[in-house]
């Protein structure tokens, strides 16, 4: 699994190398039952809490156009992590399939154990515990002005949620 994009900015692009350990790649949350204790019968189960995932990624320069110290300095203005907003990280499986997840960048402390490298470590961390499929389809829809509403009937098939981009 290889990272992709963040809020539409393709690392490719930009010469960054997105790097996601293994641990990185699969399943790190937790699902925890909570239970009420109730007088004189058995205990309630009211629900379960699913932890936030960390998906800690390290992302190379590769390009030969700037420096390592302007290359990190633009990478931290393109994730932007000041903003908190969940925004999309989307990421290519191993079979070329390509996957989403909302999510926000945190920036750890410290430096890597290795002073030479150059690299920076971002955490992205998500509430959702897995990875989307993204699908790709399209549609068009063309009207002229009048006085109606206009409308356009999208099918969706499948059986997972959806997140639309429309774009006009």
């Amino acid at each position: 699994m290889r990272l992709v994009s963040f809020d539409g900015n393709d690392f490719d692009l930009l010469n960054y190398a997105a790097g996601l350990p293994w641990g990185s790649a699969r399943g790190q949350w937790s699902l925890s039952p909570r239970v009420v204790p109730r007088l004189g019968a058995p205990p309630a189960l009211t629900g379960a809490e699913i932890s936030a995932r960390t998906i800690s990624v390290e992302f190379a320069y590769q390009g030969t156009d700037e420096t390592i110290e302007d290359a990190i300095d633009a990478l931290l203005n393109l994730l932007d992590p000041e903003n908190t907003d969940p925004r999309t990280l989307v990421a290519e499986r191993n079979d070329g399939t390509l996957v989403e997840r909302q999510a926000i960048v945190t920036l750890p402390g410290g430096i890597p154990f290795d002073e030479t490298l150059n690299y920076v470590r971002v955490d992205f961390v998500s509430m959702e515990p897995a990875w989307r499929a993204q699908t790709v389809s399209s549609t068009s829809h063309t009207t002229t002005h009048d006085t109606a509403d206009e409308g356009m009937g999208v099918a969706i098939r499948g059986q997972a949620r959806v997140s639309p981009v429309v774009r006009i």
